[in-house]
C-alpha cells in the first residue's frame, strides 16, 4: 500500500464534477460553501505530494536524518488538519443545501465518517489532552515503517499497552488517505447522480 495518486486524482475530479453539476441548476448561488471545500481538498492534495517527495527522499537522507523527519512530521501534520478542514467545509455545504432545500449532497457528517482523519487529527493531534487524546510521552514520536507508512505518535507495543490500555488510533496514513479520498469520490458520485437525472451538464466556465 502506498499514497495512490491516481487515485487521489479521480476523488478530485469527481468533485469537481459535482461542482459544475450543481451550478447547472443554482449558478454561484453555493459559492461560499463550494469553493472553501475544494481549496481545501487541494491543499491536502499538495501536502501529500510533499510527503510522497519526502519519502522517496528517505534512503538519501543519512545524516540529516532527524531533520527529514521533522520536516515529514510537520507535512504529515499539516495534511491531517487540513484533511479534517475539508471534510468539514464538505459537512457544511451540506448543511446549507438541506436549510436552502436544494438537492442535498451525501456529505452530511463527512467529517464524522472519514474515522482514520477524525481519529488522528482530534485524539493525536488538536485536543490530545483531552480524556480520549493522546499527550506525547516519553517514547512517542512520529513512526516511518519500511513499507513507508507513517503513523503519528507512535509508541512502542508493550509502552502502549502499558499506558494507554486500548489500540492505537492511528492505522497509518496511507489507510487514512485511501479511506479518505475513496469516501469524497464515492460521495461525489453519489451526490452528482440525482443532479445528472435532472439534466445537469458539466460547462467548465470557471
Amino acid at each position: 500500500m502506498s499514497i495512490d495518486m491516481d487515485n487521489i486524482r479521480d476523488a478530485q475530479v469527481a468533485f469537481h464534477d459535482y461542482y459544475f453539476y450543481q451550478h447547472w441548476f443554482y449558478g454561484n448561488a453555493n459559492d461560499d460553501f463550494c469553493r472553501p471545500a475544494m481549496r481545501r481538498i487541494e491543499q491536502t492534495i499538495l501536502l501529500l505530494k510533499k510527503i510522497s517527495s519526502q519519502l522517496e527522499q528517505r534512503a538519501t537522507a543519512g545524516n540529516d536524518l532527524l531533520n527529514w523527519l521533522s520536516e515529514t512530521e510537520i507535512y504529515v501534520e499539516a495534511f491531517y488538519w487540513f484533511a479534517f478542514s475539508a471534510a468539514r467545509a464538505l459537512h457544511f455545504l451540506a448543511v446549507h443545501m438541506k436549510r436552502e432545500r436544494l438537492i442535498v449532497p451525501c456529505f452530511t457528517k463527512f467529517d464524522e465518517n472519514v474515522v482514520g482523519v477524525r481519529n488522528v487529527r482530534n485524539q493525536l493531534i488538536e485536543h490530545s489532552e483531552k480524556e480520549d487524546g493522546v499527550l506525547v510521552g516519553l517514547f512517542a514520536g512520529l513512526k516511518v515503517l519500511d513499507s513507508g507508512d507513517i503513523l503519528v505518535k507512535y509508541e512502542e507495543p508493550w509502552v502502549w499497552s502499558l499506558l494507554r490500555r486500548r489500540p492505537h488510533p492511528d492505522p497509518g496514513l496511507f489507510a487514512n488517505v485511501n479511506e479518505f479520498f475513496n469516501k469524497l469520490k464515492r460521495c461525489s458520485e453519489l451526490s452528482s447522480e440525482p443532479l445528472v437525472a435532472r439534466g445537469a451538464k458539466i460547462i467548465r466556465t470557471t
